[in-house]
């Protein structure tokens, strides 16, 4: 279902490598971003930081 997600935001297919390391991408982020402030992100934060991450692979690919 993100997957999907996902490659409707980027307009691009993500391989399951691709999306294992969005995955660890976005729960790095949530980590060191959110549960180091002890805050916790909602759903909406996480499908936005993992489409950045997923913007950012991309990119970089």
């Amino acid at each position: 279902m993100l997957k999907k997600f996902l490659e409707s935001k980027i307009g691009q297919p993500i391989s399951d490598v691709e999306f294992k390391e969005i995955r660890k991408m976005t729960a790095d982020d949530i980590k060191f971003n959110f549960k180091s402030f002890g805050k916790k992100p909602s759903h909406n934060d996480a499908k936005i930081i993992a489409e950045r991450c997923a913007i950012a692979l991309k990119r970089c690919s």
